[in-house]
């Protein structure tokens, strides 16, 4: 069934968010009444596993557009870290820096792409995120390659 619609795998993904945290929210409040001490950041963390838990099981959707909103800015924030890597990396050959420069555009678009359209992105994202972490295993591998071949060379 997940195979011919993955879009019911990202709606079960965020059904059993939902009832993992509403049962840590319950687990936190039964804990707190076992210890008999409750303090106000304890109670808002099991107030907000509560609530959070109780939208996702009565709403998955609503959880799976949040689930895709958070994988857009991870990503956006990954292609930061990669463009900061590629312009530090002065030691390295060009290619490696090349390289993570191509796999931060890449990761930049993704989420960008996944951030503005994140009700689109429940029907395509397998394919886009299984497109990305094949592009991404590949440079990733290239990268090790070369660096094994840089430190024989040692």
């Amino acid at each position: 069934m997940f195979l011919f619609h993955p879009h019911w795998g990202l709606w079960l993904l965020a059904l059993a968010l939902g009832l993992m945290l509403f049962g840590c929210g319950i687990q936190c409040v039964a804990l707190m009444v076992l210890i008999r001490k409750a303090p106000i950041g304890s109670i808002l963390y099991a107030l907000m596993l509560l609530i959070a838990g109780g939208f996702l099981v009565i709403d998955p959707f609503f959880g799976i557009v949040e689930l895709l909103l958070i994988l857009g800015i991870w990503f956006v924030f990954h292609a930061f870290e990669l463009f900061v890597a590629a312009a530090r990396a002065q030691k390295l050959p060009g290619t490696f820096r090349g390289l993570a420069a191509a796999n931060g555009v890449l990761s930049l678009l993704f989420g960008l792409l996944i951030a503005a359209f994140p009700v689109a992105g429940a029907y395509w994202i397998n394919y886009v995120f299984s497109f990305f972490l094949i592009f991404y295993g590949a440079v990733t591998l290239v990268v090790g390659l070369r660096l094994r071949a840089l430190r024989q060379l040692v």
